[in-house]
């Protein structure tokens, strides 16, 4: 069979700045960490049935610097597209943090003068592995919810796109934002089901979990921080084809405290606590990183406009759950 060259897409050529080969640059070594996280996803989800032919959709890495990830349909199927500007500014934003002695200061060693602790250069690791896992899961979801042929029908050169649906004004537009919300629910189902490689999420030691929680919830969180660069007004949202950064992570936050309740005996109050550390220590990235105040930190979040998800909420919920019955028929 015929592979298709994406990197003659002009798609790829024209709005993602071609394709990163291997090499020991910077943008090589970050294109390296992206495929050896891509093929271990691709190995759990083979694995344990939860994705069907997922080694048949290849992972590209583009040499454009916006922050972005894509889902592009293709004459031979669809393929994942990772940016290295996504990649730079988590790595950026993450140096910015540990850089900081009060992020993390009850948890880690301070970061010291002549560069950061053995013990914080690897959680920034973990964390960076993390934010790629979620952006991988995000359009992965795109895909197995068939989010493209929602849009674009079955054009074979569609696309959904972080950035470009971002910056496009969709007047009110409710499916695309509702299309997001439920690639991030459903993102969180897989990582939920990849869990269960460990056995049982209820057998597992107790320190074992709250790291995974707390790890898996912080960096969504900084993934919705590093789109949020712009800080872009929340009510302006209500115009882009997406929704607000902050309301996404809020909504995937609530939900990933349910999904670990569910699943496990300790019951709500724990994973409430551990869900609420999380946002603090986001809030204190956020800072480090100089974003204001009102909506990522600080103790008035007026900007949040927790009133506008609301009913977006209930919106991303039904419409889960129609998609759900249209893809089981």
């Amino acid at each position: 069979m015929h592979v298709y060259d994406w990197s003659k897409d002009r798609r790829i050529t024209m709005n993602y700045g071609g394709l990163i080969a291997e090499g020991d640059t910077a943008s090589g070594r970050r294109k390296r960490l992206v495929d050896d996280c891509y093929g271990q996803i691709v190995h759990l989800v083979a694995d344990l049935g939860l994705v069907v032919g997922q080694e048949e959709v290849p992972l590209l890495f583009a040499a454009s610097m916006k922050r972005n990830a894509a889902l592009l349909s293709g004459p031979r199927g669809p393929a994942i597209l990772i940016t290295d500007g996504f990649m730079a500014a988590a790595e950026e934003y993450l140096a910015r943090a540990l850089g900081d002695a009060a992020f993390l200061s009850e948890y880690l060693p301070e970061s010291m003068f002549d560069g950061l602790t053995e013990e914080r250069r690897d959680f920034g690791t973990e964390i960076l592995c993390h934010m790629i896992d979620f952006a991988i899961h995000h359009e992965i979801a795109h895909d197995i919810r068939e989010h493209v042929a929602l849009l674009h029908g079955a054009d074979s050169t569609s696309l959904i796109d972080e950035m470009l649906m971002f910056d496009a004004i969709a007047d009110g537009d409710e499916l695309p934002r509702l299309i997001e919300f439920d690639a991030d629910l459903h993102a969180l189902n897989l990582q939920m089901g990849e869990f269960r490689r460990h056995g049982e999420i209820a057998s597992w030691p107790e320190a074992e979990m709250e790291d995974a929680f707390f790890k898996q919830l912080l960096a969504m969180i900084f993934v919705g921080q590093i789109l949020d660069h712009r800080h872009t007004s929340v009510e302006e949202h209500g115009r882009f084809s997406h929704p607000a950064p902050i309301h996404r992570s809020i909504l995937y936050a609530e939900v990933m405290v349910e999904s670990f309740s569910e699943a496990h005996p300790w019951g709500r109050a724990k994973f409430d606590n551990l869900h609420d550390q999380a946002w603090y220590e986001a809030s204190v990235a956020a800072a480090a990183n100089g974003y204001p105040e009102g909506r990522w930190r600080g103790s008035e979040m007026g900007d949040a406009r927790f009133d506008l998800l609301l009913s977006l909420r209930e919106a991303a919920f039904e419409f889960s759950r129609r998609q759900d019955e249209r893809l089981a028929t």
